[in-house]
């Protein structure tokens, strides 16, 4: 009956749920409408918890028809108010009547004095069927009653009965079919039964030869409402489903499931309304409501009415900086995520800064916002990322109407470190010793090389930048030693 709808990712704002139930509750094991066990187990989630709405009671639970513990039903006792109406089937003549054996005018027959049917002499069987079980209040289904042997040669006829309210809605004297057409002006849920039987108006009628499995057909909708959709982490959302009639005296719950299915479902076997409080810390869910026989999945069985589907998101943002400790005038990388798209949402990503109340970032669409800092002069500045929304105007720290807050990221601008003075290393006759001499000052070993120089060979005789020179820590010293000239010349 339904197709799950899927939330997805990119073009509309989507998260990553993690939902779970915060205890067990006994719920309805059976599905069939009829006999109803009182014990189950609800589905265990993975983190987050569903309570009663605020000075909410608890859905009303009997051994036959268990609601969760967590839910809120209200209207019940709901009165039906629906007119039925029996048609022919479009297009369709009614079944034949003669003055010793009539059929009724919504009646419409087929299989009329066909040889197999004719010839059967076995026991009558008869099953019912409709076109569809779930209607809308206004709208039409076809009950169609099958024999398996035509009633025309014999004194039994096909009838069709409301069994809810006990009227006749056709019959047919003729023929293996018998179809009708029925509607219901309101909401309702109705049992129809199909009888082999001798003419009565009355259920049952006198004489039945078979008798065909109720076929229950529902007029309903439901529908779905939620009282936020985009949270802060932790905050509660109220999620209530309103069917349009009753569902205590029927067969079916009110049930609301994760389509996403990181939680159990709120499910409500009274009453017109069914709530329940869900909460979470940081998280997207997807939301559906139906009119069902009992079951835990999604969808339930024998699906009624839908209203699909509501998205409720608990907003997280986190932030980073990169690096976290530099010197002045150098600059780190600001990047703010978001656990889901701002863009089709009236928020955005905006990064502040303790060195100012307005924003050194504002990104109104996508998952993540980044932005180079710089700070021309040494402090330690603290960073946070906040969602909120954005209209017209940036606002200033802290904005109005946050839904969620990054921790706090520190960055620290150094001042430049002093000065070092290039030791002297001339006349050391090994790139080890000079490399220690460096290293010993705070500096590195740079380029090592030759210079054709008769009076130090073997010896650094020369070092750029020169000893005495002013440079900053971690610089490169390079150092050069004499050699001889290449021969045939010599040194004197």
């Amino acid at each position: 009956m339904r197709l799950l709808s899927v939330r997805h990712l990119g073009a509309v704002v989507t998260l990553t749920l993690a939902l779970s139930v915060s205890a067990a509750n006994p719920v309805p094991a059976g599905a069939d409408g009829t006999g109803k066990p009182s014990t189950a187990t609800a589905v265990p989630g993975d983190a987050g918890t569903e309570s009663l709405p605020p000075g909410a009671t608890a859905c009303p639970s009997t051994k036959s028809k268990t609601s969760v513990s967590f839910a809120a039903c209200g209207g019940t006792a709901t009165k039906v108010d629906s007119r039925e109406t029996a048609s022919l089937p479009t297009g369709t003549a009614a079944c034949a009547s003669t003055a010793a054996k009539q059929s009724s005018t919504a009646g419409m027959c087929s299989g009329t004095g066909t040889t197999a049917a004719a010839s059967a002499t076995g026991p009558f069987t008869v099953a019912l069927s409709a076109s569809s079980v779930s209607v809308t209040p206004g709208a039409s289904t076809t009950l169609t009653a099958t024999s398996n042997q035509d009633v025309g040669p014999t004194p039994y006829y096909v009838e069709i009965f409301n069994s809810s309210t006990g009227s006749i809605e056709a019959w047919c004297g003729f023929g293996v079919t018998c179809a009708t057409v029925v509607a219901q002006s309101g909401s309702t849920v109705q049992n129809y039964v199909a009888y082999i039987s001798v003419f009565g108006t009355a259920s049952p009628p006198p004489s039945i030869q078979a008798t065909s499995s109720t076929q229950v057909v529902s007029w309903l909708t439901v529908t779905l409402e939620a009282t936020g959709q985009f949270l802060a982490p932790g905050q509660a959302v109220t999620l209530t489903a309103t069917a349009s009639l009753d569902v205590g005296p029927t067969p079916f719950w009110i049930e609301i499931v994760d389509v996403e299915g990181a939680t159990s479902p709120i499910i409500c076997g009274f009453g017109t309304t069914c709530s329940a409080s869900v909460t979470h810390s940081g998280a997207f869910s997807n939301f559906a409501a139906y009119v069902s026989r009992f079951g835990t999945t999604d969808p339930p069985p024998d699906v009624r009415s839908e209203a699909c589907c509501i998205d409720v998101t608990w907003m997280s943002v986190g932030l980073t900086a990169s690096p976290q400790a530099l010197t002045a005038g150098e600059t780190t990388t600001l990047a703010a995520t978001a656990n889901m798209d701002v863009g089709p949402t009236p928020f955005s990503i905006l990064i502040y800064g303790a060195s100012s109340s307005a924003p050194v970032a504002v990104c109104a669409y996508g998952t993540t916002c980044e932005v180079a800092v710089t700070q021309p002069s040494p402090v330690i500045d603290v960073y946070v990322a906040v969602i909120a929304p954005v209209a017209h105007t940036i606002p200033t720290y802290p904005p109005p109407g946050v839904r969620a807050t990054s921790d706090p990221v520190d960055v620290s601008w150094n001042p430049p470190p002093a000065p070092i003075a290039v030791p002297y290393v001339i006349g050391d006759t090994s790139t080890a010793d000079a490399a220690s001499t460096l290293q010993a000052a705070g500096l590195v070993l740079g380029t090592v090389g030759n210079d054709i120089n008769c009076d130090s060979i073997g010896m650094v005789d020369r070092e750029d930048p020169p000893a005495g020179t002013q440079v900053l820590p971690g610089s490169a010293v390079s150092i050069y030693f004499g050699v001889p000239p290449a021969p045939p010349q010599e040194c004197p």
